[in-house]
């Protein structure tokens, strides 16, 4: 029996400086009202063709809000897309540290067709596409971006390829339980500083926190714990296959990728347990790979 030493952990861990660069900052943008509604986190899955993995609960409705029509993108928005923000690569510019600019704006390219076939959602992923990229790096409170000029990036391949976005690994289909894992996203939680109503200011300060895989598990009947409110089954989420993980994870990180010591993403951050905060739930890779395929198909 070989034991590992936490010397042999650390070594074959990989650093978060070396993933940071393809976790990205997910906002649902209204480009009526020049103001971000929603904030999540997610992941570039595909460089090329400039493909994003993020919850799709950040930018459609597919649980129990009454005020936006179910699984419709950007919330029913007329004038909703998403707004995407990356973390500089030394020397873009003169922000040092792990902090997000606002680059990209994108579109929804692929979400479970169980939304709008059956009115029920069992993936809590979607999959962006870049279209275009601000003519200037966008920090600070938002405002300037209903005025930065836009440059079209979609179906521009050459175009993508100068971006040099980096690309996250996707692990196989398998996780062990016990194994060690870390959730990486942007804290919208204000340090315990401010209160709910002063939270104005997105944080782009990328974080991330560590845990453990204590289940894994397909629910072969779809169960539905709002089932008592929705007797039809319809406008629902129902998840089909989840990964537990123990991790201590805070608003914002919605969409943010987990990773396995290696670096790769086993799933991304869906939920928690309100009975108990530090009990997340992920959207296994083996579940959104189908809507990355699909969104490559399309680009």
């Amino acid at each position: 029996v070989v034991l590992e030493t936490v010397a042999d952990v650390c070594e074959n861990t990989t650093p978060i400086a070396d993933l940071s660069l393809g976790v990205v900052l997910v906002g649902l943008w209204d480009s009526k009202r020049n103001k971000i509604l929603r904030i999540g986190s997610g992941f570039v899955v595909d460089r090329k063709k400039g493909l994003i993995v993020t919850a799709c609960h950040t930018l459609m409705n597919i649980r129990d809000d009454e005020n936006s029509p179910f699984g419709e993108d950007y919330f029913g928005l007329p004038y909703g897309k998403a707004l995407i923000g990356v973390i500089p690569r030394s020397g873009d510019s003169g922000i040092q540290g792990e902090k997000a600019m606002f680059r990209y704006f994108a579109q929804i390219i692929a979400k479970d067709t169980n939304i709008e076939s059956k009115g029920v959602c069992h993936i809590d992923a979607c999959v962006l596409r870049i279209t275009t990229k601000l003519e200037h790096d966008v920090g600070g409170n938002c405002e300037s971006i209903g005025t930065t000029r836009e440059i079209l990036l979609l179906h521009n391949q050459e175009g993508m390829k100068k971006e040099k976005l980096y690309q996250l690994k996707v692990a196989n289909d398998k996780c062990e339980l016990d194994e060690q894992v870390r959730v990486l996203g942007f804290n919208q939680g204000g340090e315990g500083l401010l209160s709910e109503f002063e939270k104005t200011d997105v944080d782009r300060y990328l974080d991330f926190a560590k845990g453990y895989v204590c289940k894994k598990y397909r629910n072969e009947n779809h169960y539905d714990h709002h089932h008592e409110h929705h007797p039809t089954g319809k406008n629902v989420f129902k998840p089909r296959e989840e990964i537990v993980v123990i991790c201590p994870t805070i608003g914002g990180h919605s969409g943010g990728p987990c990773v396995n010591r290696q670096g790769e993403v086993i799933g991304i951050l869906s939920r928690v347990d309100p009975a108990d905060p530090q009990r997340c739930y992920l959207v296994p890779s083996c579940e959104w790979k189908k809507l990355v395929r699909k969104a490559k198909m399309a680009s």
